[in-house]
Formats: C-alpha cells, structure tokens, sequence
C-alpha cells in the first residue's frame, strides 16, 4: 500500500527553475506560506538549473525602453500582447539588477559599470551574463521554502470552479503527496523532449524533464492555451567571419537553409516554446486560482534568449498575485482518491500485451521530430496526427515492468507519456490549422504568411474533447472565426 500524504500551504509552486523559485521567493516575500515541487534535483533540473549559467536582457538605459519594446514586438511577429511586452520593459532591469543584491556579479567594463552584450534580434546591447541559477535556490532555501525535489506533479485538482492544489508522487520516499493550496502557480518549463533525442545527439537542446506536463496538466482543469504550434528550432554556433560566433535560431532561417542548394554543417535542434497557458498582467490563467509563468505560459510569445526575463518579471508577479488569493472550499477527498487510484492503476497494469512507455515515447517523439519538427506539411502533419492517434490507442496497454516505488523512473516516464500524447495533439492540431509561415512557425507548403492569421488558435478541454478556435488581432475583422471543423475534435 502507498502513502498518502497530506500537506497545507498558501500558495503551491510547480517547478524549481527560474520562473518557479522566482514566483516562491515572491510569495514568501509576501508573508505566505510556499511549498515548491521541482520534478528534478532542486536547482539543478529543467533548462535554467542545467544550464551553467543564464544570459538575461534588459534595457539598461530607461530611453532604451521604446526600442526594447519595439524589438520584442517585431520578433514575435505581432502575436505578443503588448500589455504584457510593456510590463517586462518596465519591470526587467530592476528584476536583473535584483539578482546582484542576492549576490550574482555581472560582467562590468573598466570603469565598474554593468557591460550588457549583443543578441540576436535585438537591435541594441541588453543581455547581461552570467546569471546563475543556485544563487537564486540559495535565496529560496534562505527564506525557509519547503521544497519537495524528485516530485512529480501528477493532476491538478479542483473545487468546484477553482483549483485547491495538486496530487504529486515523489520518488524519494515512494509516497504520494496530496498538497492543498489556496493559490497554486505552474512553472514547469516547456516541452522540448517531446521531439526525442533517440534519433541523434542534441535533438532536443532540452532536460529530459521538459515533457510539458505543465501544458497538460493546465489542459486539464480547463484553462486555455495559445500558440502551441509555435517552438524555436536553433542550430548549433556557426561561424562567420565577419561577425564571428553567430547562431541562427528560428525555424524559418532553417527552413530557407535546406530550400537552398547550400550544403551546411549545423545541427538543428528543438530549442524553445513560445506558446503556452494563456495568462494576464499578474500570471493569472483562465482558471481561478491557478497561475502560470515562464515558459509554460502564454501570450508574450518569447523567443529563448529573452525567456529568463520573463520569467523573472512574470515569476514574481505571479507569486504576488498567488500570495493574496483567499483560502476555498480546500480539495475534494473524491477527487484525490481518484487521482491517487489512476496514479497507481498505471503502476500495476498488467495486460498480457502490454507496451513499456519507452516503446511509446520513442514512435511519439519520432514521428514529431520527423514530421512536425523539421520541416512540415499538410502531409507529414497528417501522417503525425495518425501516428498519435495509434499511440492513444496503445496508452490503456503500457505497463511499468518495475514494480518497486522508491525512485521507480519508468513508472514516471508512463505517467509522462499521458502528457506528451496531450500536448502532442495541440501542436500537430493547431500546426495543421495554421496554412502560413509566421516568425518561428514555417510550412514548406504555405511558405509566405498571411495576415488572416494574425491571431492565436486557443486551445481547451471542453466536454472532455479538445477545442481550437482561430481567435484574430486585427481589430474589429475578425478574419477567421473557428476553424475547425467538428470532424477534427478528438472523439
């Protein structure tokens, strides 16, 4: 029999990386309770823990700001909000420059002052280095933050309309943990490892933890997702002898590389999400109660080399916000009973036929790479939607050979699986719906964009299948309305 333990805590962080121990430190700050979960080794998982060090922008000067903003806006290609865009402007310098006080040095010229560098699509020099990710877990162990590490989020619950916190398994002890919160705050990264690396080295520039759970667990409950067919494929440092080390990190450049008769040595690689749960000013989702920042969260359309502002910006306004909300009707005992039992169905399923999870990944995260990754068509976006729909067939069969529950990785890579099937459909599904080329978007069959796509496709879980609607930016045209046809929802 497993243990089932309960836990109480004002406000709930799902992730330990950037964003999450941003949003911790903000709500504790605020005179609340936090307790964080990281899926990882607390500081040391998900892409800002494996990094060895963060480039973080911001406008140092305050007549840079216009420029800034203007540069943020053009490279997502019109499908960032402002409102938010303008929020990071203001906000970024003091949230880099916060990270001296807790003891980061930054690159500095003769004189003593900050030296900020170049980047790609950035028209001036904002990004400050090195940022490191333990001086941050230092303030969050300093703040006495209870942090559950090696734990993952399974479900998020609800009461009623509102989300009272999460079931989660932690692999450490082989217990489950049922922690009710009265704000919880998602801060799971993206999903780059839904593209593999079983193929070749560095498919993936991702952890292996990044398998956009917190996509599927946001799905879940109901909240909405934009931009899910948006994900920045980067090649590896190239060499320019004009310019130097150079990178080339958009999906579009590679696209045009390989349209070309021009042979080349870089190794493309699923870098980053630009899209993700939809959020406001304050992190809030459509869900009540339930915040999101980082890249897990949508709506600033953020390229990679800009994400760890915003997740300093947004992590901490999202804890803010999460510290204030009001105690609810706390978690349904049905409700974790029954997370609990599909947690440890999956542990004991036992079909004579039955298919490991690593099977199933491996055709998942092929048939995107392949299909849906590198270069993608009506075709090949066709062909993927088949092969996941095969695989959703097959998810009843998984089974975990390893039945012991102290650090038993194979019964998370099953419980992961569920995950990436979902988030799956919301790529192939919205790349499917969007005919052009946008920024980092490309179709080698609708190679130009298209100003009756200027707009997000939103995604939710409604009546337990999976809605798109083609909601449009251009004012009181609305272009198109909803495009999918009823006979391409989930049965």
């Amino acid at each position: 029999m497993i243990e089932v333990k309960r836990i109480s805590t004002d406000v709930l962080v799902i992730g330990g990386g950037a964003a999450g121990m941003r949003a911790a430190i903000a709500a504790s700050d605020m005179g609340a309770q936090v307790v964080l979960i990281d899926k990882g080794l607390f500081g040391r998982s998900g892409m800002s823990g494996t990094l060895p060090y963060w480039n973080v922008p911001a406008p140092p000067f305050p007549e840079d700001r216009d420029g800034y903003f203007e540069d943020l806006m053009n490279g997502s290609h019109g499908l960032a909000d402002p409102k938010l865009i303008k929020i990071l402007v203001s906000e970024g310098k003091d949230r880099v420059l916060e990270l001296e006080e807790y003891g980061n040095i930054f690159i500095r010229d003769s004189a003593g002052e900050v030296s900020p560098a170049h980047a790609d699509s950035h028209s001036k020099a904002r990004i400050f280095t090195p940022a490191y990710s333990w001086i941050m877990s230092m303030q969050v162990l300093k703040r006495g933050i209870v942090v559950y590490d090696e734990t993952f989020a399974t479900r998020l619950i609800k009461s009623n309309d509102r989300v009272s916190g999460a079931v989660a398994f932690n692999l450490k002890e082989g217990s489950i943990l049922a922690v009710e919160a009265k704000a919880t705050v998602l801060a799971t990264g993206g999903a780059g490892h839904l593209f593999g690396m079983d193929t070749r080295l560095w498919q993936s520039t991702n952890p292996i933890e990044l398998t956009g759970d917190g996509y599927a667990l946001a799905y879940d409950v109901g909240a909405e997702l934009i931009d899910m067919e948006f994900n920045q494929i980067a090649l590896e440092p190239q060499y320019s002898a004009s310019r130097g080390q150079t990178y080339s990190s958009t999906a579009l450049a590679l696209a045009r590389t390989l349209r070309s008769a021009t042979t080349f040595q870089e190794t493309p690689s699923v870098h980053h999400f630009l899209g993700g749960v939809l959020i406001d000013e304050n992190g809030r989702t459509t869900v009540p109660s339930l915040y999101a920042c980082g890249e897990v969260s949508g709506g600033l359309h953020l390229k990679a080399t800009d994400q760890f502002i915003g997740c300093l910006v947004f992590g901490r306004r999202a804890g803010e916000a999460a510290a204030i909300e009001k105690a609810g009707e706390g978690m349904p005992e049905k409700e974790v009973k029954k997370e609990v039992n599909r947690v440890i169905s999956i542990l004991n399923n036992a079909p004579n036929d039955g298919v490991p999870p690593h099977v199933l990944r491996k055709r998942l995260t092929r048939s995107l790479w392949e299909e849906v990754g590198l270069r993608k068509d009506e075709n090949s976006l066709t062909n993927a939607l088949r092969i996941l729909e095969d695989t959703k067939i097959l998810l009843p069969k998984m089974i975990v050979r390893d039945k012991s529950k102290l650090f038993n990785k194979e019964w998370v890579e099953a419980l992961e699986t569920y995950n990436m099937v979902i988030v799956a459909e919301m790529i192939v599904r919205s790349s499917l719906l969007r005919r052009e080329s946008r920024g980092v978007f490309t179709r080698a069959d609708y190679p130009r964009s298209d100003e009756r796509y200027l707009g997000h496709f939103h995604i939710k879980k409604v009546g337990g299948q999976m809605h798109l609607e083609f909601r449009s930016l251009r004012g009181p045209q609305r272009g198109l309305e909803v495009v999918v046809d009823p006979s391409e929802k989930v049965k």
